[in-house]
């Protein structure tokens, strides 16, 4: 009689296992199937495109600067100022005597997607062009070159992959190299100062 039982309880579980895994193999089938069908199409490139060029509701940005480095340009009275929170390069006049409760307004401001400029940490002004060099930090490793009179959304002249995090910038003229502290390598790097 035990072994009766004890044969009937081993089929009643493996019948009851049985079960569970074709109840189980059901569900998945079904739910995978209604997810399949659920599924969004694709939006087309038209809708891609509406979507991208979408003006937003509001923006919110500081619009006062925080500095991250300076140059000076003597031979044109002009000092460069690295505008980091900004994405910016802003150039001032050298001699500006401004009253205390007026805000300084810059000459010239480099900003927009076309420069190349992010998190923009180091900053040289060629002694003999007024050309501008900057450098991104953290997002973007490049060395961006413009003219002394690059303005708004303008393209770089030229650009340099640099190493990522590099940081300060000093340029050895005589020997027409660019030197840049990199600060995740703990390294200087160097460059031709003309190299692109």
């Amino acid at each position: 009689m035990r072994k009766f039982l004890f044969r009937d309880n081993k089929r009643s579980r493996f019948f009851l296992i049985l079960g569970l895994l074709v109840t189980i193999a059901a569900v998945s089938m079904l739910t995978g199937s209604d997810l399949r069908q659920a599924a969004p199409a694709t939006p087309s490139a038209a809708v891609r495109a509406a979507v991208a060029s979408r003006a937003p509701a509001r923006i919110i940005k500081d619009r006062f600067p925080a500095y991250a480095a300076v140059a000076v340009d003597t031979a044109h009275n002009e000092v460069v100022l690295a505008a980091e929170n900004i994405l910016s390069l802003m150039t001032h006049d050298r001699t500006q005597n401004t009253p205390p409760q007026a805000r300084s307004e810059p000459r010239r401001i480099i900003n927009g997607l076309n420069t190349e400029l992010e998190f923009v940490c180091g900053v040289h002004v060629d002694p003999m062009s007024g050309d501008v060099y900057a450098i991104n930090n953290d997002t973007l490793n490049k060395l961006t070159v413009f003219s002394r009179r690059a303005n708004g959304n303008a393209a770089p002249d030229r650009t340099l992959e640099v190493p990522m995090s590099a940081f300060g910038i000093s340029v050895d003229e005589v020997h027409q190299e660019l030197m840049l502290t990199v600060e995740d390598d703990a390294a200087v790097s160097t460059f031709r100062k003309m190299a692109s």
